[in-house]
């Protein structure tokens, strides 16, 4: 989450730098775990 919220990397480089080959399977999972998009996190989390 730190990623997320402390950097600007775009979603796919955090994709690739966390691990995951596809977007969609790193954004369904956080979504399963904090019922938030990873950009809706950043936005939340940035205000």
């Amino acid at each position: 989450m730190e990623l997320i919220k402390d950097t600007d990397l775009n979603m796919t480089e955090i994709t690739y730098e966390i691990g995951y080959s596809h977007i969609a399977a790193f954004s369904n999972n956080f979504y399963q775990l904090t019922n938030m998009r990873p950009t809706e996190f950043r936005t939340m989390s940035r205000i």
